[in-house]
């Protein structure tokens, strides 16, 4: 991301004796803008991470990452407004692990990144700035999430129980399947209020896409 200052809306480079056009800005938030090269580094990484393109050319899509991109540059800034710690190295670490265990070779790895077009010190940044996202995030929404026992017994007899008999299936006791529950209506509630907070900080933010 950089700083919008006296930039206009594309980038010029001079080269092999002309003036060409290699990027543009696609959108803005307050200060900062997303480029073009920009959203084409996030899918890359997209290509990589989730087995996608390496680029895109779809107007509807390229904005779409770009309000991704948005979302994330007001939640740096959020971050930068107050004093949160860097995530460990470890949590980066692993992460890199996990990659890395989801080829079956080294040399697996290394095409998959080379088809994709980015390199390794890219994607250790790249997790590495994803760990601090996810970790502000979670100090930012998570305090007093709290999931009841009566949220439980309900989401067993209303989700669950008619689920099982609609599918003609044996229904598993509540004890059975208590810590599932409440791990998935603690993210439900996570992805609640991320999402109350996401729209919050757009709604005071001058954000523009072009």
């Amino acid at each position: 991301m950089r700083i919008l200052g006296r930039l206009a809306c594309c980038v010029l480079l001079a080269a092999a004796g002309r003036a060409e056009i290699v990027d543009r800005i696609v959108a803005s938030v307050n200060t900062s803008i997303v480029t073009l090269s920009d959203v084409q580094q996030e899918q890359r990484m997209v290509c990589f991470l989730n087995n996608g393109q390496p680029s895109l050319n779809d107007p509807a899509k390229i904005r779409d990452l770009a309000s991704k991109l948005v979302d994330r540059i007001l939640i740096r800034q959020e971050m930068e407004g107050g004093v949160f710690p860097s995530s460990p190295k470890s949590e980066t670490d692993a992460a890199m692990r996990a990659t890395r265990q989801r080829f079956p070779t080294e040399d697996a790895y290394r095409a998959a990144r080379d088809r994709c077009g980015i390199s390794e010190v890219e994607l250790v940044r790249y997790l590495e700035l994803q760990n601090q996202v996810l970790d502000f995030i979670d100090f930012r929404v998570r305090p007093g999430l709290q999931v009841t026992p009566e949220q439980v017994r309900a989401y067993y007899d209303e989700q669950l129980v008619p689920a099982w008999t609609k599918n003609n299936e044996a229904a598993q006791p509540l004890d059975a399947v208590r810590e599932q529950i409440i791990a998935l209506l603690t993210e439900n509630e996570i992805n609640t209020r991320l999402d109350a907070w996401m729209k919050d900080l757009r709604a005071q933010a001058e954000i523009r896409f072009r």
